[in-house]
């Protein structure tokens, strides 16, 4: 015997009638409220463990291994239930903070330049770390990741790390797919650092003196990302003589417009970006300078020389080979 295949009714399309239509409007609102009383009502894991991350549940000091009962050193970690370090929370230096729990702990082991502090761990869940956040830890040394979901840091949240450290330095790290936009003025002010960090493609902003005055070995080959929008005057100046070779400009959007001032580039380059203060450091130390010709044609060779210095070739990055003149 054959069967059919096609033998098989279709059954109707159900009714679009009175209730169909108000149980479809209604439903999804009542599933709507629902669910908004139950997250009242129950808040989620998550919700309860920041709001008991507060005093000392924020953070960990440990005595490192070998350190003696007469002169210990710590490890600072961290808990993984912080998102936001508040303004001076964890400095070396008396400050006035949010919560100050952890900022008169430290304190009392030692104020700066005598941090007792030689190691700071940061947790993968920190969105944010405020002003003053970490100053004046003038002791720390080895490894230092900003974690991927860091956006923003703040103004000499890292002043002066490591700055008494004069054999071992602090190897700073952006960790990979980093979604750090912001870098405050003086934030690694005076840090000493192991190498000069290879700056987040995420990377925005970089405001006056953030990486004044951070000694470094020489650095080759820097890259400036392509969503910078602005780099404040001194913004990565180490003393001079650190930098060389090819400096790479990947951001179209560096261009000095009409309304910009020699002394306020909102948005733009700022002043001596390598170099610190003194005009007499202001020499160029590439190489070369690889830009967008946009970029390179907004600014007058006066305000090139004021960025960047004199004696750098500045060649096109359409090509990487074209010359750019005034």
């Amino acid at each position: 015997m054959i069967i059919s295949l096609n033998s098989k009714r279709t059954p109707p399309p159900p009714q679009q009638g009175t209730f169909s239509l108000r149980f479809k409007i209604i439903g999804p609102l009542f599933a709507a409220f629902a669910s908004a009383l139950l997250l009242i009502a129950c808040p989620s894991p998550g919700d309860s463990a920041e709001k008991a991350c507060t005093g000392s549940a924020r953070f960990t000091l440990k005595q490192n291994p070998g350190s003696s009962a007469a002169n210990p050193t710590y490890t600072l970690t961290i808990a993984d239930c912080v998102r936001i370090i508040t303004p001076g929370e964890f400095a070396a230096d008396p400050a006035t903070a949010e919560d100050t729990t952890a900022n008169t702990r430290l304190t009392a082991l030692g104020a700066s330049p005598t941090s007792k502090v030689t190691a700071i761990e940061l947790p993968e869940s920190l969105i944010r770390i405020e002003r003053m956040a970490f100053a004046a830890h003038e002791r720390v040394t080895g490894e230092l990741t900003i974690p991927p979901l860091v956006e923003s840091i703040g103004s000499a949240a890292f002043y002066r790390l490591g700055y008494q450290s004069a054999s071992e330095q602090v190897n700073l790290n952006f960790a990979p797919n980093s979604k750090l936009k912001f870098i405050g003025s003086q934030a690694f002010q005076y840090a000493r650092l192991r190498e000069f960090p290879q700056l987040p493609r995420s990377l925005e902003t970089v405001e006056n003196d953030a990486f004044e005055s951070a000694p470094h070995p020489e650095v080759s080959n820097f890259v400036i990302p392509e969503n910078m929008k602005n780099m404040g005057n001194r913004a990565l100046g180490t003393g001079g003589g650190q930098f060389q070779g090819t400096l790479t400009i990947e951001s179209p959007n560096l261009e000095r417009t009409p309304a910009d001032t020699a002394q306020t580039r909102t948005g733009k380059l700022g002043d001596s970006i390598f170099f610190p203060n003194p005009p007499g450091l202001r020499r160029n130390p590439f190489t070369q300078i690889i830009l967008h010709k946009t970029v390179f044609d907004s600014y007058t060779q006066a305000d090139l020389n004021a960025i960047f210095g004199t004696g750098g070739r500045y060649v096109d990055i359409a090509d990487r080979t074209t010359p750019l003149t005034k």
